[in-house]
């Protein structure tokens, strides 16, 4: 229902380099960005399939939108999957919805002090970081402890600063710029400290995943939905379009509908077998 206004807004996304406010907004309100995090978190706890449908079905209106909703939606699993469950629980069910961009990468640097850590780090990539009220962010903590614990860290964000990094031609309007934190204090119950990234806190079947499994697979959905995009494009031009040395229309030509019907079997295939592995 929502690929209309993703249309709408597809240009303007384009030319600012980042989300709509108002699409990720929209799409925020109707749960849509967070149909990863557990149940018990008041989240939709999506199947893998179901995920990887939403990003296809957004991708396909628009390629920028879909990867923005993907990787918001991974940012809330992130967060769900370390910080401290009151604490998700409470961004899962607010109202207004919020909005979590982020990386788990562990890029920065965490100090323990009393009631927290001081977090300082710059983490590269990070979708929809204009568009988020909330940036998660992985750190290492300052100890003696080899190898150091992770510490996952949900930090306003207006406590971040936003470096205007992204400027590309692919997926220009997913604002996937750099950000930093400069010795930002964050409170213990923002924050989760876990031995390794294994370490999860829900017992939900996403997370018994490793990370290196749990975030390949929604890529197919933003890629087939490209391609899916780009076969009705070529379908709908080829309506009305002749070559520069020919008189027949494109559509009647037997070669472009040979390369139409390969491309479509190609996505086709791809998208059943990825289907397949992710429901086994």
């Amino acid at each position: 229902a929502l690929t209309d206004l993703v249309r709408l807004h597809a240009e303007e996304t384009q030319q600012s380099r980042q989300p709509s406010p108002a699409v990720m907004r929209a799409f925020a309100d109707e749960g849509l960005l967070r149909i990863l995090a557990p149940r018990s978190h008041g989240g939709e706890e999506a199947t893998g399939l179901q995920f990887m449908e939403l990003t296809q079905t957004v991708a396909r209106a628009d390629g920028s939108a879909g990867w923005t909703v993907m990787t918001l939606n991974e940012e809330i699993e992130i967060s769900a999957g370390y910080i401290d469950p009151a604490t998700m629980t409470a961004v899962c069910t607010s109202s207004p919805a919020v909005i979590v961009a982020g990386s788990g990468a562990a890029l920065g640097r965490a100090l323990p002090v009393e009631g927290g850590f001081r977090i300082t780090g710059r983490w590269p990539f990070v979708t929809g970081g204009p568009a988020a009220d909330e940036i998660v962010i992985g750190a290492t903590v300052t100890s003696d402890t080899r190898p150091r614990p992770l510490c996952f860290a949900l930090v306003p964000a207006g406590q971040v600063e936003i470096c205007d990094t992204w400027d590309t031609v692919g997926l220009r309007g997913t604002g996937s710029h750099d950000v930093e934190l400069h010795d930002v204090f964050v409170p213990a119950e923002r924050t989760g400290v876990v031995a390794t990234g294994r370490h999860t806190v829900p017992d939900a079947t996403l997370f018994r995943l490793p990370p290196a499994l749990r975030f390949p697979f929604p890529k197919v959905g933003v890629a087939t939905g490209i391609a899916r995009s780009a076969i009705e494009a070529f379908s709908d031009l080829a309506q009305g379009k002749k070559a520069r040395v020919s008189r027949t229309l494109l559509r009647d030509r037997p070669d472009a509908q040979l390369a139409v019907a390969e491309a479509e079997a190609l996505v086709g295939a791809g998208w059943w077998f990825a289907a397949e592995m992710v429901e086994t």
